[in-house]
């Protein structure tokens, strides 16, 4: 059993780094709100942004701190995996954050560019 537990340890640390260069670059740390905040707010889930690093793409995307996101390009995301998944579907273009501020009526919008190009 031994080079079966190698390889699926091998693989499974491949798969973090790609997840983590694409969540490094955001510079935001992230969080799956939790089921008792989500109805507390009222949703049916979303991804809290706890804390933001100066210069990441979230900075530069003017996203705020404590924001929660709802949806990423039109996608509902309630967790951060799910999250994950757009960003990484969309490669280095631009995802679309929609989202609340809890204690703020209404929904705000994010452009979130992904190219490190620019």
């Amino acid at each position: 059993g031994t080079p079966m537990t190698s390889a699926t340890m091998r693989g499974s640390t491949s798969t973090s780094i790609v997840k983590n260069s694409i969540m490094d670059r955001l510079g935001a740390q992230l969080e799956t709100l939790s089921k008792k905040d989500a109805a507390n707010l009222d949703l049916k889930g979303g991804v809290v942004v706890k804390t933001i690093t100066e210069n990441g793409l979230m900075d530069k995307s003017r996203v705020q701190e404590g924001f929660i996101i709802l949806k990423a390009n039109g996608n509902d995301v309630k967790t951060v995996e799910e999250f994950q998944n757009v960003l990484n579907k969309a490669g280095s273009g631009t995802v679309k954050l929609e989202g609340v501020f809890p204690g703020y009526e209404g929904v705000y919008t994010y452009s979130l560019k992904l190219s490190s190009g620019e």
